[in-house]
């Protein structure tokens, strides 16, 4: 059953694509793209030398980025890491400094009312 499916499917395609063949600008550029790629094909064919060797450039290049991706996530999971160790330090020194003003403003007001109260 699954394969009448598949033999549908592609039957139904090549039909498609012959169908689209019949645009002339479809056509022309159908031939344009398989000469281009042929091109290549060939060259790659003929030397296979620099094909090895813009792989191995690319490989290269992909570890190089790779790596520095990495290197990147890494700094930055230590610093979240830091911020994770900072935050009680400076939740516990904002809670203190907050206390402390609370306190003072409590004598700056009683000192103030003193003095109204003397004049």
């Amino acid at each position: 059953m699954a394969s009448k499916f598949f033999k549908g499917v592609l039957l139904g395609a090549a039909a498609g694509g012959l169908l689209s063949l019949l645009d002339k600008e479809t056509r022309t550029a159908v031939i344009s793209s398989s000469k281009r790629n042929g091109e290549k094909a060939w060259e790659m064919v003929s030397h296979p030398r620099e094909l090895v060797a813009k792989s191995k450039d690319l490989y290269e290049r992909s570890t190089a980025a790779f790596q520095q991706v990495k290197e990147d996530l890494e700094y930055i999971n230590e610093k979240v890491e830091e911020v994770k160790k900072i935050t009680p330090e400076i939740k516990s020194m904002v809670k203190d400094t907050k206390e402390t003003f609370e306190h003072s403003a409590e004598k700056y007001k009683d000192a103030l009312v003193e003095d109204e109260q003397q004049v």
